[in-house]
């Protein structure tokens, strides 16, 4: 007998098509899943991210450096941008706050009634106030006599040692030499002049420059003779605002026999009462006095 067989491939190849376009269905689904999926997480850990560090560091460029900044704590390169934003932030944010203390300060340098004048660390004058400008004013005459070239509005950049008299002050301090602060007095024709210095430091304590104040005691040298003559040949009592003794010299003492820590809790009209004068004209004049009212007479002191 025989055995006849016919088979074609066309079957197996519309098959196999078949599972061909079902595999590169359901691979590109899972493509486009893992893709949407990967473009999620990338927003999510990357790109959002990156754009809130971006808006932070566009809010410090403004000026906003109280705001804290997020994504410190993270361990990737995200974190490592954000660390040194916040520590860029944490710069800025001191400098404006020393820049503000500074402004405050150098306010307070201009308008403060002490002739100031600072100085850098080569004793090079860079900033002399307004008070500190009138007193070189009214010295000037005086002043040129030693410094022919002397001119207040010139004094920036000038060496204050070319003051007169503070030449071997000035010395000293540059090499070391006083311990500051320090004080000189010194003689301006008829004006006496104390100059008091002081060390100006940086954060690390590092000197960076000198402060100067100078001051005209004429008159105070002049009250002071006056009260030590007074002392010497007069009597002196002092009394407060409640007209009790603070304090005597030794000749009211003395003619008195009041011991000193007796002075105290005395009533000032029971150790000196003025003569000729009633209730009435005494407490006038203790309403001039504390006006500022010198009042005169003949007095009669007890004791």
């Amino acid at each position: 007998g025989a055995l006849v067989t016919q088979w074609s491939v066309k079957a197996r190849v519309a098959a196999a098509m078949a599972d061909r376009v079902a595999a590169i269905a359901v691979s590109g689904v899972v493509f486009i899943i893992a893709l949407l999926s990967a473009a999620t997480m990338f927003y999510r850990s990357i790109s959002r991210p990156l754009r809130h560090v971006a808006d932070q560091m566009v809010s410090v460029a403004q000026g906003e450096y109280d705001q804290a900044i997020d994504g410190t704590r993270r361990r990737d390169e995200i974190g490592g941008i954000a660390k040194r934003l916040d520590e860029f932030r944490a710069g800025l944010q001191a400098a404006k706050t020393a820049q503000t203390e500074n402004s405050f300060k150098s306010a307070a340098i201009a308008s403060t009634g002490a002739a100031l004048m600072l100085l850098d660390a080569e004793m090079t004058i860079s900033f002399v106030n307004p008070a500190c400008t009138g007193l070189l004013q009214l010295s000037e005459g005086n002043i040129r006599s030693a410094w022919p070239a002397f001119k207040v509005d010139r004094l920036i950049g000038a060496q204050a040692k070319r003051l007169p008299g503070l030449d071997g002050f000035c010395d000293r301090i540059r090499s070391g030499q006083l311990k500051l602060p320090d004080m000189v007095e010194l003689k301006w024709g008829d004006a006496r002049i104390n100059v008091s210095a002081d060390t100006v430091v940086d954060e690390t304590g590092r000197v960076i420059g000198f402060v100067m104040e100078i001051k005209d005691v004429s008159l105070e040298k002049l009250n002071a003779a006056v009260m030590s003559a007074i002392d010497a040949h007069q009597i002196r009592i002092d009394f407060g605002s409640d007209q009790m003794l603070v304090g005597a010299n030794r000749r009211f003492r003395d003619l008195t026999g009041v011991a000193e820590a007796d002075l105290r809790s005395k009533f000032g009209p029971q150790c000196l009462a003025r003569l000729d004068s009633n209730d009435d004209e005494r407490r006038k004049a203790m309403e001039q006095l504390k006006g500022g009212v010198a009042v005169s007479g003949k007095f009669k002191l007890t004791g």
